[in-house]
């Protein structure tokens, strides 16, 4: 039987939500959804799938609105962190902060 993926979340509530934290892109597809990934480096030393709470925030941090590319771009985000069995397995981005954005390389 295919469990339910929110019976799986293991941490209590108040341990997943994360405010400001430093994200940036690792993988994008826009031809299948789940396969969108970025990293946190604070809190997993790879990229996970990501989530977004509202369309906005999806479109704010996949569309260029300054001289540096959406891509290349490191974001100030509040993150869900979803477990399974105490492991970080993906984030759902809650809030951007874009006048907090800034290129990856600077």
């Amino acid at each position: 039987m295919k469990k339910n993926y929110n019976e799986l979340i293991s941490e209590p509530l108040e341990e997943q939500i994360k405010e400001k934290q430093l994200f940036y892109w690792d993988q994008i597809n826009f031809s299948k959804e789940t396969s969108h990934k970025g990293q946190i480096d604070c809190i997993c030393d790879k990229a996970l799938p990501v989530k977004f709470s509202r369309k906005e925030i999806k479109m704010q941090m996949t569309h260029s609105n300054s001289d540096c590319e959406w891509q290349d771009m490191c974001y100030s985000v509040d993150i869900e962190i979803q477990y399974i069995k105490g492991v970080p397995r993906a984030y759902k981005i809650l809030e951007n902060y874009p006048d907090e954005s800034f290129p990856r390389d600077e």
